[in-house]
């Protein structure tokens, strides 16, 4: 069995990778953005009320999870077949996961990855934009 490296085991801030509170501060962020765009937008209020604005969603991971089941669900036409609840528990499960892929958990890449974005491509007006469309 192949042992981890100390970079793997280390914690995310000496991994050079977003920490949890930078999840948090990135959810604020984002959920600033859907209700500004709720009320500049109407039509988007629908899609935002099954993603960012749901009511159960309360952070990062929960968001990212519950916006994954919603697009998923929706290309499965008018009978999906899973629960859109069923769907976000086990991607939240693996978002909470401490298990590193690549050097980061699922969370950690996903942050980070949303953060390469907003930076690297001038079209992307903001995090909001690439969870909803880009990925």
């Amino acid at each position: 069995k192949k042992s981890k490296s100390k970079k793997e085991t280390a914690p995310p801030e000496e991994r050079g990778e977003p920490a949890p509170e930078h999840h948090h501060a990135l959810y604020i962020e984002l959920r600033s953005k859907a209700l500004e765009v709720s009320v500049a937008e109407p039509f988007m209020k629908s899609l935002l009320l099954k993603t960012f604005l749901h009511p159960n969603v309360h952070n990062f991971n929960s968001a990212i999870s519950r916006t994954i089941a919603s697009r998923l669900i929706s290309s499965c036409g008018n009978n999906p077949t899973f629960c859109a609840e069923q769907m976000t528990s086990i991607f939240e499960d693996a978002m909470k996961s401490p298990i590193l892929e690549y050097g980061s958990t699922m969370a950690d890449a996903v942050c980070e990855d949303i953060l390469a974005c907003t930076r690297r491509d001038p079209a992307c007006k903001s995090g909001l934009e690439i969870v909803l469309f880009y990925k």
